[in-house]
């Protein structure tokens, strides 16, 4: 099959690919991810795993907001206390904070 339009030889430099893939910015991979969730995994693997789905989900909670707490920047028992303490006085949760520059 010869026709002029799909040649792709660099010597015609007007002749592009009909797709290019880009690259996300986190890559093809979810290695990130799955660096993320490792710590949580060890545990669960240390403590002979949760006892009880109410258990799983507990640990899953506390996990992720631990997690998302370091990766703003924050030091999560700290800011974990402190939300616990908002929560005892009005009775709600104070949202999450901001990105910080604090190292956690």
């Amino acid at each position: 099959f010869s026709h002029p339009g799909t040649s792709r030889s660099p010597k015609e430099p007007n002749v592009r690919p009909i797709y290019t893939p880009t690259r996300p910015a986190g890559g093809f991979t979810n290695n990130f991810a799955e660096r993320q969730i490792r710590p949580a995994v060890i545990l669960r693997k240390n403590s002979q795993s949760n006892r009880s789905n109410r258990g799983a989900v507990t640990q899953a909670v506390l996990m992720s907001s631990y997690r998302t707490l370091r990766l703003r920047g924050h030091d999560p028992l700290q800011t974990i206390t402190a939300a616990l303490r908002t929560y005892l006085q009005p009775g709600h949760l104070p949202p999450l904070p901001a990105p910080g520059t604090a190292n956690g």
